[in-house]
């Protein structure tokens, strides 16, 4: 478990970010034998499989995946 607040949403934040990453990264938990994520309930473990799957296919073109927009402009503006 958790010892704080603080503690717990680092934790479910390393999750959220290491499932988006899809770098396999879990969090254990000392007294189980299973990750932090197989804690979770069963709507949560369905976040974690959505965030991995957007994270995955985060490379898609613009018009499919639109988690990240950038604009760039190429032009070099001198005065």
């Amino acid at each position: 478990g958790y010892d704080s607040f603080a503690d717990g949403a680092f934790q479910v934040l390393f999750e959220i970010v290491s499932a988006y990453g899809t770098v396999g990264l879990s969090l254990g938990l000392a007294c189980c034998p299973y990750s932090f994520c197989g804690s979770f309930n069963i709507p949560s473990k369905l976040v974690i499989i959505a965030t991995m799957l957007l994270g995955r296919h985060r490379g898609m073109p613009d018009n499919i995946d639109s988690a990240i927009q950038l604009d760039y402009d190429d032009t070099v503006h001198v005065p």
